[in-house]
């Protein structure tokens, strides 16, 4: 939510585009930020700048063929959305407490001798990326070969106690993603697209999912992940 937005505000009567002004007018100085728009043109890598000064958009240009309504790959910033999208399904009750334990999500993968501290890993965890398993180079490719990646993800061990240490592994968004799929009864495009994108008249093109048609928090998975035009 928008900061000093009142959390029950009706998403259509926000309005989600910046007021526009020029850098002088917010106290910036013009000469830097034509400088900006020419590194960024040197750098090749930049496809958008734009600048937010006291809440105004003072300046906007972008690079390699892309334009304002131009779909762009999002390749993780996709778990930011995800991490918005479990405080929407927290605000609207499709999830109780993200202090909640994740496998009460997914009872139908216990089985006899797993590691007892997966009933210990909540959502919390999983926001936090500290559910226990390790770095997702080591073992997201074995996982994401296989014909169910939520079932294999449970197998992986836990290096850590949950809770305890962040480790960057894109597995803990799936089952964040499949936790709201869950529980809405809606993939999470369909509830993005009900109850943030849309509101906000962001266009979602694409967002790729896992076997079982979970959308992903990645760049792995089935085609493309979430590529987004702001829809300005």
């Amino acid at each position: 939510l928008m900061k000093g937005c009142d959390r029950k505000t009706d998403p259509e009567s926000i309005n989600y585009n910046w007021p526009l002004s020029t850098p002088a007018a917010q106290g910036l100085d013009k000469k830097k930020i034509d400088a900006a728009y020419i590194k960024a043109a040197e750098l090749g890598f930049v496809d958008a700048l734009l600048v937010i000064r006291n809440g105004y958009l003072v300046a906007e240009d972008y690079y390699n063929g892309y334009g304002p309504n131009a779909p762009h790959q999002l390749w993780s910033v996709t778990k930011s959305f995800l991490s918005a999208l479990v405080g929407i399904a927290l605000d609207n009750g499709f999830i109780d407490d993200i202090d909640g334990k994740v496998m009460d999500y997914f009872p139908e993968y216990a089985f006899a001798g797993m590691d007892p501290r997966f009933s210990d890993i909540t959502v919390r965890d999983l926001l936090a990326m500290r559910m226990g398993i390790d770095r997702e180079q080591i073992n997201l490719i074995p996982v994401v070969t296989t014909d169910n990646w939520i079932r294999e993800t449970f197998k992986l061990p836990l290096l850590y106690d949950p809770g305890t240490k962040f480790s960057y592994n894109s597995l803990q968004s799936l089952l964040l993603s499949a936790i709201i799929t869950k529980t809405s009864g809606m993939t999470v495009r369909q509830f993005a697209e009900q109850y943030l994108t849309g509101p906000m008249g962001i266009e979602i093109y694409s967002w790729g999912s896992d076997p079982q048609g979970n959308n992903i928090g990645d760049v792995w998975g089935d085609g493309n992940d979430i590529t987004f035009a702001h829809g300005l």
